[in-house]
């Protein structure tokens, strides 16, 4: 079973690894949702207010967008059992105040792959506060439009460093040192689910929420070990002079 490697944090080479893993996830995605999803990484979308102010540009680790209504399932995986899961009421305007869609696709109507309905983000230490406190809040600022969105959100931090801002809902998890949260807004409440685990545990799989009622098993493991084997991280790390 597949555990996280501090030494990639220890070392400063996050850096690499986190665009290791990024291909993982997007790959592990693409090859297991079908025709029901696109998937893309590291690629633009439109972040645009309903009701005033102009629209903006952000790039998400990994998202999905809705490409026909056919749904995929999760080929059989069985996810790890949150730790948590919690449901918080919206108000009457959370869960629209943002549309979220693809850059590449210009009409907000167009079937085609448009609309965003999920989005993952695997924590830098940027994200952290680790490079200075304006990197820190221009990712809180692009965290609470997805969260004033109907998109379904997940975030992974695998790093021990820098500072954590979570939402009430998932605060427990802050005793852990690495963390995954996911949400899903519901009919009328947003659903969350939470994991979190020790150095010496195992990366787990987790529930993915997609467009809602639709979830799809990420094996997160899985994946932290495709980027760990096939990068040959365990040949990078013997060298302490080795720098990523």
């Amino acid at each position: 079973m597949q555990r996280v490697d501090s030494r990639i944090e220890q070392r400063g080479l996050w850096w690499t690894f986190h665009k290791h893993l990024i291909v993982e996830l997007f790959q592990w995605l693409r090859e297991r949702l079908g025709e029901a999803y696109l998937v893309d990484f590291e690629s633009q979308v439109l972040l645009i207010p309903r009701f005033s102010g102009p629209g903006r540009s952000v790039s998400p680790d990994v998202e999905v967008s809705v490409w026909v209504p056919e749904r995929a399932g999760s080929a059989g995986l069985t996810p790890t059992p949150a730790l948590l899961e919690a449901d918080e009421a919206l108000d009457e305007f959370e869960q629209d105040a943002i549309y979220i869609r693809r850059r590449d696709q210009p009409d907000a109507t167009d079937p085609f792959g448009s609309r965003v309905v999920s989005i993952i983000e695997l924590l830098s230490p940027s994200n952290k506060g680790l490079t200075g406190s304006a990197d820190r809040r221009k990712f809180l600022a692009k965290r609470q439009d997805y969260l004033a969105s109907s998109v379904s959100y997940t975030e992974i931090d695998l790093l021990e460093g820098g500072k954590r801002d979570l939402p009430q809902a998932v605060e427990r998890l802050e005793a852990y040192p690495h963390m995954v949260w996911a949400s899903q807004v519901q009919v009328e409440s947003r659903h969350h689910w939470g994991w979190g685990w020790g150095k010496d545990d195992p990366v787990p799989a987790i529930t993915l929420p997609l467009d809602y009622p639709h979830v799809h098993t990420l094996d997160l493991g899985q994946c932290y070990e495709g980027a760990y084997v096939r990068n040959r991280w365990s040949l990078r790390l013997e060298d302490e002079g080795v720098t990523g």
